[in-house]
């Protein structure tokens, strides 16, 4: 038991190392993509809010009703559209770097050989699942952290700004933390069985991304999508509510990954 788990740990920091070489620079592209365009939303609702849709200012003077602000209009619109959109767009990010990381795991055969050595010691299929599954949403998780760091200091500094003051409620930090994390780690437990499936499909480019990922990342564009149409609804309970089903849809599909996938048959895809 013990060299088996000694074994398991030996196996997650091979496979934690070679991940971070084969991705590279690519783990910067989508937290450096969503960052620019939550920058350019909120300069453009400020420069121009004319600009903006005929349902977004509506949409974000009602969330206002849930915030404490006080200031120029257009200030208020900015920081609102950071609190309002930023947190999804955060999600969305996260999910996308989850689900291209871990379609990363099994979408490269030279990753794949360079590994399959391990598979001769005597590791057991929970061990390797949870090496895997580990460096997948620690991939998550660090892409997470820097997306939201980033946005909670946009809000804060902007609610600084031109003697506006935000009084930032409690429950958006569940919005800005909870939420996006739930998101992303659900889109990484998708893309997980969906590249050890179909590792084909997972090397089919489409644009900038392929077809796995785009499928992994649907509950966190939905997500986007339901949450920001929800004006009767405060930021606070549309947060809880959107954690609570990514939690337990987490959960859930970790179970079955754990019972349905075996080693063999994860290498035996990759063929």
């Amino acid at each position: 038991m013990l060299n088996e788990r000694y074994i398991g740990r030996q196996f997650f920091g091979a496979l934690w190392r070679i991940t971070w070489q084969e991705i590279g620079g690519r783990f910067w592209v989508y937290p450096t993509v969503m960052v620019a365009v939550i920058v350019f939303a909120t300069v453009m609702t400020y420069v121009s809010p004319n600009s903006l849709s005929s349902g977004t200012v509506p949409l974000l003077r009602a969330w206002s009703r849930h915030v404490v602000t006080v200031g120029s209009t257009r200030w208020v619109l900015a920081d609102l559209m950071l609190m309002g959109v930023g947190p999804y767009l955060v999600g969305v990010a996260t999910a996308l770097s989850g689900a291209m990381n871990t379609l990363g795991l099994f979408a490269e055969k030279t990753m794949t050989a360079r590994l399959e050595w391990f598979l001769s010691a005597p590791i057991s299929t929970g061990e390797f699942l949870l090496s895997v599954l580990g460096t997948a949403l620690g991939l998550t998780l660090a892409s997470w952290g820097i997306l939201a760091t980033v946005l909670a200091m946009f809000v804060l500094i902007l609610s600084q700004l031109n003697a506006l003051v935000v009084q930032v409620p409690a429950s958006w930090w569940v919005l800005i933390s909870l939420m996006p994390l739930t998101l992303g780690l659900w889109s990484s437990l998708i893309a997980l069985p969906l590249g050890i499936l179909f590792p084909g499909l997972s090397r089919l480019r489409t644009g900038s991304g392929n077809i796995l990922q785009l499928l992994a990342v649907l509950p966190a564009i939905s997500a986007l999508v339901w949450g920001t149409t929800q004006t009767h609804t405060s930021l606070g309970h549309v947060a809880w509510i959107v954690s609570g089903l990514s939690l337990i849809a987490t959960v859930v599909t970790l179970v079955v990954i754990l019972r349905v996938f075996k080693t063999r048959t994860i290498f035996l895809r990759q063929e």
